[in-house]
């Protein structure tokens, strides 16, 4: 029998793929950069946001706040598969005072997943001062500490990974019937 809920939720997320997809220059797509004009949407759109966490994006059209509702429960992973390519920004695994973060100059600077903040060497955190020297970014070692506390946290809880078909689902010819099928299960 046909799951309603989880079939809308597919045609949704659907819009996120067509939104996403660079060879579609529909005039619709700038209905939803309006929207989302306070966010950065590659950042957004690749984060690992759980649906209930979008309400604190506080994005006015609640149309637009269901197609990022329906997107995010089809990636949301309790366990990403690696640590150091996982996204800092719109992750609910990574919250400072309990929301997820983004730091539009810090991503506008490169940094945007866990690995940007490791020194390659060591593969431990990089210090406020090599992080400074690194990054061309204005920012206080609180923020800096936040962000490497938040994601140190993570690391203690990703023990079994869950694989993410995101992107062989983008690419899916039959896409509304792949999210379903991923949706229901």
């Amino acid at each position: 029998m046909l799951d309603i809920q989880s079939f809308n939720n597919a045609l949704k997320a659907k819009w996120v793929q067509r939104y996403l997809d660079p060879n579609n220059k529909g005039k619709w797509k700038l209905l939803l950069d309006f929207f989302l004009h306070n966010h950065a949407t590659t950042a957004l759109f690749s984060g690992n946001l759980k649906p209930e966490d979008v309400a604190t994006l506080e994005i006015e059209d609640p149309f637009t706040n269901e197609l990022i509702e329906s997107w995010c429960r089809l990636k949301f992973n309790h366990n990403p598969p690696s640590l150091s390519r996982t996204s800092i920004w719109y992750n609910s695994l990574i919250r400072i005072t309990g929301k997820p973060v983004f730091y539009k100059s810090w991503s506008a600077a490169g940094i945007n997943i866990v690995s940007n903040l490791l020194d390659e060497t060591s593969s431990s955190f990089l210090t406020f001062e090599a992080f400074k020297e690194k990054y061309p970014v204005k920012g206080n070692f609180l923020q800096y500490y936040s962000v490497v506390t938040a994601v140190s946290s993570v690391k203690h809880i990703s023990t079994s990974p869950q694989t993410s078909n995101i992107e062989s689902l983008l690419k899916s010819k039959n896409f509304c019937k792949s999210a379903y099928t991923i949706l229901i299960e």
